[in-house]
């Protein structure tokens, strides 16, 4: 949904000073052609590596079900792809495509969650002078229709992508020459999409979805919270990397986010006056958005219920799994031993259909997984309202001091890329590849119906819409799939056998009232034998003739 009324101008190309622009949108087939562009940032133009001649890139939009075609255009040219020597970082103008919390393949599964995700390029050695630089876009799944309350479908959507871009990104473009980042400022900058610090005029009292993410090389923190605030605004946070929460809203004062995070955000301001969205970054503080709210006789929107979303089968509950994980490893950060092995290793293989369990402390390496989400368990954190344990998440880092993570390894077999979502780092080779060995399949035996898009009002048992996947009240039922039909085969004989038993009883109750009928039409003559005769015997005489 596009913003209304101040960003109406926006679709139209008129872009009103100072005030939030919204990408460009595409959906089903999109072209992303990267080059250098040029960015304003206070007051210099700043060139850098972008889609579609600027930053971010373009919104895609995608449905489940719906196969999505992305042609991508490299643009650069040949200046900076100087070959180096062995082992050092080369080809920073070479290109590819990754996109969070979609797979490999890009035709998106009828069952998979409305979410917000994003992409970049992801060419090992110059993910960081592109992606660090502003080579990312958001890419939406859209919910389906009743997936969520109508409180919240109705919600004016928001879309941002916060650019943090890092001093880290000059010094590595530095090993090849200026030609990029020559005027920008020292220290580094912030964009919100691509602004810096621009404005937004939001209603009193009205709900906004803010979809935001955040692109950053160096993998710092950038926390997120409402700072000089005239308005009362609030913030509800809806869903994390995509997926949303076990039980949403959830009220939060702050937002520790990170490179390749993202939170889905509920925000509501209760009076006129202006507000900003700060974020604190590397000891830095920035404003990412400037909230101006005009005085207004509205009514507020009502107050977003408690809601649970009917889950897809791969986003199951892993904490109530009627089984023990097959896997379980443990993700930790030490030292290289600078060995260049010439084979192509992996660091361990996982067979398709298991429920992988991993032990981290990720310390200040956003930890990401390619492929699966992880579900958070046992997570110990500074703000345990931001991270609670059944949480959703692709990426991880410090915030999270420690945590269990579970996922399935059920429908993607093959490659499963894990790094740190450090740019940096993992253009110098923070990276390891797992192997998913076996077949493609679906593995929870627990979530084999037709998985429903519906939502649940929280403490509600009704069921709404398509058969359930997942059990309302814990997202996943803790019985087996064949026990349901099992239990149903079990009452239709036994209801069968009762049915029979009647039917007998009643047939058995007719006889034998017939047969007293029949002797009452009869006269009965007894004639006892002798008190003395061994042989007594009654005899019955008919009637007289």
């Amino acid at each position: 949904m596009w913003l209304v009324g101040v960003l109406a101008g926006v679709r139209c190309g008129v872009v009103l000073a100072g005030e939030l622009v919204v990408p460009e949108e595409c959906a089903t087939e999109c072209v992303l052609r990267l080059g250098a562009v040029s960015v304003d940032v206070e007051g210099h133009a700043v060139r850098t590596r972008g889609y579609n001649g600027g930053v971010p890139g373009p919104i895609i939009r995608a449905r489940a079900g719906e196969r999505l075609r992305i042609l991508v255009v490299n643009e650069l040219n040949d200046d900076d792809n100087e070959q180096r020597g062995h082992n050092e970082i080369t080809l920073p103008n070479v290109t590819n495509l990754h996109t969070h919390g979609l797979h490999y393949e890009y035709d998106i599964p009828a069952s998979h969650m409305g979410g917000t995700h994003w992409y970049h390029p992801h060419h090992h050695g110059s993910v960081s002078l592109q992606a660090g630089g502003g080579a990312a876009g958001l890419l939406i799944v859209a919910d389906e229709a009743g997936a969520v309350p109508p409180e919240v479908e109705r919600m004016v959507e928001v879309p941002i992508l916060l650019t943090y871009v890092d001093p880290v990104v000059y010094e590595f473009q530095g090993y090849f020459n200026r030609a990029f980042f020559k005027s920008a400022p020292p220290d580094g900058f912030l964009l919100t999409n691509s602004q810096v610090a621009p404005r937004l005029t939001v209603e009193i009292g009205t709900w906004y979805r803010a979809r935001l993410c955040v692109n950053d090389a160096d993998g710092v923190a950038v926390t997120l919270s409402m700072t000089q605030d005239t308005t009362g605004c609030e913030m509800h946070l809806l869903a994390k990397d995509g997926v949303y929460l076990p039980q949403a809203p959830r009220e939060v004062v702050q937002l520790p986010m990170y490179a390749g995070a993202r939170a889905d955000v509920a925000l509501r301001c209760a009076a006129n006056g202006t507000a900003s969205l700060g974020a604190a970054i590397d000891g830095r503080d920035f404003v990412a958005l400037e909230l101006v709210v005009p005085p207004a006789a509205s009514d507020p929107a009502p107050d977003i219920p408690q809601f649970l979303v009917n889950r897809p089968c791969y986003l199951s509950d892993t904490r109530d799994a009627a089984v023990e994980p097959d896997v379980r490893l443990a993700f930790d950060v030490g030292d290289w031993d600078e060995s260049f092995p010439e084979d192509h290793t992996y660091v361990g293989t996982l067979p398709s259909g298991s429920l992988v369990e991993v032990v981290t402390s990720p310390q200040t390496h956003p930890l990401h997984i390619h492929i699966n989400h992880f579900q958070l368990t046992d997570v110990q954190a500074a703000d345990a309202n931001y991270w609670q344990d059944g949480d959703w998440a692709d990426t991880l880092r410090a915030e999270a001091e420690s945590a269990t993570l579970r996922f399935y390894t059920n429908d993607f077999v093959g490659e499963m890329v894990v790094h740190c979502h450090n740019l940096v780092h993992e253009d110098e080779g923070m990276m390891q590849v797992f192997w998913i060995q076996g077949d493609a399949s679906s593995y929870d035996p627990r979530c084999n119906f037709t998985p429903g898009f519906n939502y649940t009002r929280a403490n509600s048992t009704s069921r709404i819409g398509l058969s359930l996947c997942c059990d309302n009240n814990n997202n996943s039922s803790s019985y087996p799939a064949w026990l349901l039909p099992f239990l149903i085969a079990v009452v239709v004989l036994l209801l069968a056998a009762g049915y029979i038993a009647l039917r007998r009883r009643r047939r058995r109750r007719r006889r034998a009232a017939a047969r007293r009928l029949d002797n009452d039409d009869k006269t009965p003559a007894v004639v006892k034998g002798d008190d003395d005769d061994d042989d007594d015997k009654t005899t019955f005489a008919g009637p007289a003739s």
